[in-house]
């Protein structure tokens, strides 16, 4: 039987694995609403970059550490873990495994430092995967 994964990104599609039967989203809204109304799944992938003014961001200020993401209009991938990680301590649910694939390095570096201390502060035991950009703007 394959595992349930939740992939989100705009532009990427999830790789091909056997083990795991992927529904996609595109948006921070429907991320929320897919993990609200069918429970936290086996795998959750996430990209950084879920629209344009992301990815032009990223191309601009490449060499800026920081990402203001007050600036944004559209939910990054970034608010999506933040959300996560409120909404499974609020109702006390278990991640799995958490991906983070994106070509955005300074996104990547975020989301990763986000959900690692959520899991280093609370103790808990879940997989987390970050994989190298595949692209460098």
């Amino acid at each position: 039987m394959k595992s349930k994964g939740l992939y989100l990104s705009k532009n990427k599609k999830p790789p091909n694995n056997d083990n795991i039967e992927w529904d996609i989203v595109t948006n921070g809204v429907d991320f929320t609403k897919y993990i609200v109304e069918n429970g936290i799944p086996a795998y959750i992938s996430l990209d950084h970059d879920l629209d344009n003014e992301h990815i032009i961001e990223n191309i601009i200020n490449k060499n800026n550490y920081c990402i203001n993401y007050d600036e944004f209009e559209e939910k990054t991938g970034y608010d999506c873990i933040s959300w996560l990680i409120d909404y499974v301590d609020k109702y006390n649910l278990k991640l799995y495994n958490i991906i983070i694939d994106t070509d955005n390095e300074r996104g990547r570096k975020n989301m990763f430092n986000l959900i690692n201390n959520y899991k280093m502060f609370k103790k808990l035991d879940f997989n987390i995967y970050a994989l190298k950009p595949k692209n460098n703007f």
